[in-house]
């Protein structure tokens, strides 16, 4: 029956509690969770850092720690999120001395922008934006960009777009500084 299922909201707010309360914290930030497809009744939980996927350490703890509040009819398995390093590439010009400072601006507002996405990208569309980056370069200072990319994920979008799974958390490939 339905009521044998976990629902998301108490499974996450398990995860939440887990990583929480464990000594020392576990520091999941961010978490998600769906219906299994192979597993009927099964709920599916993937978990992540802010900026990194879980270890198989803190999956273990959070499944233990979940298995105890389930009952006999429920079943909730937990996975580390996958790691979906996004890479970029493309010319970034600016103006004579301020190369250093646009770069270090530039992967402060990038990564900035990569730990605040959701497992799974911007909604919707599970999304890593190419706007984004040409923003963070030229509000660092760039004079100019063209031909910026980025590589990664499932797919891209026509507008240079990055998919990503739905279980995944988007991490830096490459920073900014790489671009020529």
């Amino acid at each position: 029956s339905l009521s044998d299922v976990p629902t998301p909201n108490r499974l996450l707010a398990w995860i939440r509690e887990c990583s929480a309360t464990n000594v020392p914290p576990l520091g999941l930030s961010k978490m998600f969770s769906a219906p299994s497809n192979d597993i009927a009744g099964q709920e599916n939980a993937y978990i992540a850092g802010a900026t990194a996927t879980a270890t198989p350490t803190q999956v273990a703890i959070v499944q233990g720690y979940v298995d105890k509040l389930l009952s006999l009819t429920e079943s909730a398995v937990i996975y580390a999120a996958a790691s979906a390093p996004i890479g970029m590439s493309g010319i970034v010009v600016c103006k004579r001395g301020t190369t250093a400072a646009v770069r270090s601006a530039s992967v402060v507002s990038w990564a900035s922008y990569i730990a605040a996405l959701p497992i799974g990208g911007d909604l919707p569309g599970h999304l890593v934006r190419l706007e984004v980056l040409e923003d963070c370069l030229m509000n660092a200072g760039a004079y100019t960009v063209s031909g910026l990319a980025l590589s990664g994920g499932i797919s891209t979008t026509s507008n240079g777009d990055i998919v990503i799974a739905v279980n995944s958390l988007a991490t830096i490939g490459a920073d900014p500084s790489t671009l020529t």
